[in-house]
């Protein structure tokens, strides 16, 4: 915790101190605890942190007044901005990971663990959110209801939240249940849904960072990125890289810009090669 030096305005005697009683000590108290009240009041990484509502299923408001947006997972939108304002868009499953959320956090004393960026464009705090010893990132990865999503350099779960995304996908919860096979030029039709998506690789590109698979080359192009972190070693990297002309199933959400749409993996099992010698 922060230390606090006192001013020396209060480390003089006072005309009140002497031998009389301890009148200036008092007044000393008075200040420190005052002053730590306010500190933790306001840091957002003291316990007595509360939680007075929940705005989706990865976004949350403290007592503090500070929002709080969930590190390591995305989880289906209730609303998007667009045009200058916020618009209503329900996607599938975004109102049971908002009530999924509610019912673990609101009113709850919370933990916050910070990693190497605190805070997102918008201001926000970008936390693992804790309830005791339950790790609300991670319990949402595993009821289905979130998808990862990790922003380098924040990554200090990755492979934990890895393992609770696949016990979904295995177990074909939430967002992972419908296996509705769509083209990738139908893809835009699909943004912020998991579909499983079936083409021909017909460009393959190795960053250094993650491998892309393109099934669609013309705009708007489709491709599947498959990151290092969690395509390694490099024996398999190199078989992703020789996939070019290979029919191929890709299983993950899909996001769009104007010219390009996109599913980024993060297990193998997200990925089967139709066209492979078994």
């Amino acid at each position: 915790m922060q230390s606090f030096v006192i001013p020396v305005s209060l480390r003089k005697a006072s005309k009140y101190s002497g031998k009389k009683g301890p009148f200036p000590f008092f007044l000393i108290s008075i200040a420190v605890v005052a002053i730590l009240f306010l500190f933790s009041r306001f840091s957002p990484g003291h316990k007595s942190l509360f939680v007075v509502d929940v705005i989706d299923g990865d976004t949350i408001v403290l007592n503090t007044g500070e929002k709080v947006r969930y590190l390591g997972i995305d989880t289906p939108e209730c609303k998007s901005y667009r045009d200058g304002m916020w618009v209503e868009v329900s996607q599938p499953f975004s109102r049971e990971a908002k009530e999924f959320n509610r019912k673990l956090v609101e009113g709850r004393q919370i933990r916050l663990e910070f990693d190497k960026v605190k805070r997102d464009k918008y201001g926000r705090l970008l936390a693992y959110v804790w309830v005791g010893d339950r790790l609300l990132n991670e319990e949402l990865l595993k009821a289905g209801l979130a998808y990862m999503f990790f922003m380098w350099p924040n990554e200090k779960y990755a492979q934990r939240f890895c393992s609770a995304q696949l016990q979904a996908i295995r177990g074909r919860k939430g967002v992972w249940a419908d296996r509705s096979i769509i083209p990738p030029e139908d893809a835009v039709r699909y943004e912020g849904y998991v579909r499983l998506v079936r083409g021909q690789v017909c460009k393959v590109i190795n960053t250094g960072r993650a491998v892309l698979l393109y099934l669609k080359c013309d705009v708007p192009r489709f491709r599947v990125v498959l990151p290092y972190t969690y395509f390694g070693p490099t024996g398999s990297l190199q078989f992703y890289s020789s996939l070019e002309g290979r029919e191929i199933d890709s299983l993950g959400k899909i996001a769009c810009s104007r010219k390009e749409c996109e599913q980024v993996l993060f297990d193998p099992i997200q990925l089967n090669c139709l066209s492979c010698e078994r």
